[in-house]
């Protein structure tokens, strides 16, 4: 069974029930209501025959003399036909109840006590506390007796038909035309409600089949809004992410074919001996050998990281000075090529949680990319400071430096920004995703931009908290 006819038999069982219950409540409570409502006229009927226990009352002092009289009790009750109509308006019956019976007084003095105002009974056939409805006798505004009326056990059988007849025939209409509006709107509903939901399964179905292109339109700000938004948002990202996996597979393809294909022809020269087996020719194959162990190192580690298995042994470090050993390793390449080293000074040196061996490899990675890359008598400059909770580590470096345009791909995988850094510098285009995967696994951030001196600016962001 679809949906929309489980959403919509839903609706209608809903509606049925509560109709029923309803109705069998008010089926129950028929007979009972009524006889109340015309025990209530009835009362109301006995208002002249009040008054006039009142004057009696009033000119005996006593209701001794009604005792046994209740020929005298009768002619106090009944209305004298020169009276005229009685003193009251006649309660109007609820909608859909048939009037009630226009009985005289007398004709209810079977049923009628008169009670004195300790609720003895003085005269009739009904204990005080019965079945019965009273009225309070009242002379001068004080309470002097209670005239009650005993309450029908059954109405008139044609009466008690024709009313249940009527409060039948009005269920069935009720319950008819409460089936239709639960249908039609039952059926409204499920539509509007299962409509974006049919588009969110089609969507789904051509996810599965690799078109990412698919798209829903949120036509409303509700949960369903809201679900069209994030499948938006999930195809968007499912595609980005199909991409970047091709590009991945095509660049790695890439990478590993140059080093060995230059394997291949130089293992080829020797073996033809169009090139002689000399330590020159072992140290070239060693270094194409060396780079491509590294590249697949490289890729171990971002790999590892994808995972989520980019473990940090986190310890109290201190990054300048780490930063200032690992720039020692550098002076002689530096020297060799004229360029100034600027180091930041110890003093001031902050202390965080960090992973010591994975912020070397950053800080390695950085300052080797400076080192092939600037030119030469060049200048790379080192610079650390705090501002709200972080330490900011910056290196920076002199022309040439990559284009604007190429600075937000800076940090993706093999990317690189033009000829001045290039693959001839022996570079894998890998050090720069690794360290922005290992600093985001320290919480912290880092960033490309111009540099002053020409060339490139790295900004590395590092949290202080926790650390003291």
């Amino acid at each position: 069974m679809r949906l929309v006819h489980r959403i919509t038999l839903a609706i209608l069982a809903t509606v049925l029930l509560v109709v029923g219950l309803v109705g069998v409540s008010l089926y129950l409570s028929v007979e009972r209501g009524f006889s109340q409502y015309v025990i209530g006229v009835e009362v109301a009927r006995l208002d002249p025959g009040v008054a006039r226990l009142a004057e009696y009352y009033e000119r005996e002092h006593s209701w001794s003399g009604l005792a046994s009289d209740e020929h005298l009790f009768r002619r106090l009750l009944h209305r004298d036909a020169d009276e005229g109509p009685p003193p009251f308006e006649r309660p109007r019956p609820p909608p859909g109840l048939p009037p009630p019976p226009d009985h005289d007084p007398i004709d209810l003095l079977p049923r009628v006590t008169l009670y004195d105002a300790g609720h003895t009974r003085i005269i009739g056939r009904s204990a005080w506390g019965s079945d019965t409805s009273t009225v309070p006798i009242l002379v001068n505004g004080e309470n002097v007796g209670w005239l009650g009326v005993e309450a029908h056990h059954r109405f008139k059988p044609e009466l008690d038909l024709r009313y249940l007849e009527q409060v039948r025939t009005q269920l069935v209409a009720i319950t008819l035309g409460a089936l239709v509006v639960g249908l039609i709107s039952g059926w409204l509903l499920t539509r509007k409600l299962l409509t974006p939901i049919q588009k969110l399964g089609a969507g789904t179905h051509r996810l599965t089949a690799g078109d990412y292109e698919a798209r829903l339109d949120p036509t409303s700000t509700d949960e369903l809004g809201q679900l069209a938004s994030a499948f938006n948002v999930l195809a968007a990202r499912l595609g980005s992410d199909q991409a970047s996996r091709r590009q991945w597979v095509a660049d790695t393809s890439h990478e590993l074919r140059t080093p060995v294909t230059i394997l291949v022809a130089e293992v080829d020269a020797l073996i033809d001996g169009v090139r002689p087996v000399t330590p020159q020719a072992l140290e070239s194959l060693r270094a194409e050998l060396n780079r491509l162990s590294k590249l697949i190192a490289d890729l171990e580690e971002l790999a590892r990281s994808d995972r989520g298995e980019l473990h940090l042994h986190r310890t109290r470090v201190h990054p300048v000075a780490l930063f200032r050993n690992v720039a020692s390793l550098f002076q002689a390449r530096c020297a060799a090529r004229a360029l100034r080293l600027q180091l930041p000074s110890g003093e001031n040196d902050p202390v965080v949680l960090a992973d010591a061996d994975r912020l070397d490899q950053v800080f390695t990675n950085l300052l080797e990319n400076s080192v092939r890359y600037t030119g030469d008598g060049g200048e790379i400059r080192i610079r650390a400071s705090q501002h709200d909770g972080s330490l900011i580590l910056v290196i920076e470096d002199s022309a040439p430096g990559a284009p604007e345009s190429a600075l937000p791909h800076l940090f993706e995988r093999f990317y690189r920004a033009d000829v001045s850094r290039s693959r001839e510098h022996g570079g894998s285009g890998l050090g720069l995703a690794i360290c922005k995967q290992i600093i985001r696994a320290h919480g912290g951030s880092i960033a490309a931009a111009p540099s002053p001196l020409g060339g490139l600016r790295i900004e590395i962001r590092l949290s202080l908290s926790g650390a003291s």
